[in-house]
């Protein structure tokens, strides 16, 4: 990561934290659109987001290299296996991702409907704020998502090779490349500034 590129986390909140500050202007000028919008990111940020940063900070003080190193198996499948299941899983129904995801489902749908408003001559400027707001998360929403799934797939790679190896030590040095892979990964989502 570039020394002063921030990691997703940082644009996702800062977008979020704008335009939940626009809307309000708007939403209390009568638009039931806006309200929805800032309730639901309002909600996808107080309960959806705070996965993400629990998720790296179990990540990074897992010790990976020093369990392959040792051949034990058992433990990395508990505490990767069992990141991986709480946190990125798609196919677990109780899977921190899947319930994000939900919470911008429902943002997706709102700002679909604020963008479609046709307001009155004067919130004309409020409303174009917001739908401007809305559409700064949704970008940085695609992005985030984007990096998750990266995230996703090297925590489930790295996995799949250290099962594959079965416990053979030059194997499972492949095995602590892809999880190299997945903290760098890690870094792009929530990573501190470099």
């Amino acid at each position: 990561m570039a020394r002063d590129e921030h990691a997703r986390m940082y644009y996702f909140d800062k977008a979020v934290g704008k335009a939940v500050e626009v809307l309000y202007l708007y939403a209390m000028d009568g638009s039931r659109s806006a309200g929805e919008v800032r309730e639901s990111l309002r909600l996808s940020h107080k309960m959806g987001t705070e996965w993400i940063h629990a998720s790296y900070r179990d990540l990074v003080t897992i010790p990976f290299a020093e369990l392959a190193g040792k051949g034990d198996i058992g433990e990395i499948e508990r505490r990767v296996g069992g990141q991986f299941k709480q946190y990125y899983d798609t196919e677990n129904p109780n899977a921190s991702i899947r319930g994000f995801r939900a919470y911008l489902r429902a943002f997706a749908e709102a700002r679909k409907n604020l963008l479609g408003e046709v307001p009155e001559e004067r919130y004309k400027d409020d409303w174009k704020a917001s739908c401007t707001a809305s559409d700064e998360v949704n970008t940085q929403f695609e992005k985030l998502n984007g990096a998750l799934d990266e995230l996703a797939a090297a925590v489930k790679e790295a996995l799949d090779v250290t099962r594959d190896c079965k416990g053979d030590h030059d194997c499972l040095k492949g095995a602590v490349t892809e999880w190299n892979r997945a903290l760098e990964c890690a870094r792009v989502v929530d990573g501190p500034e470099e």
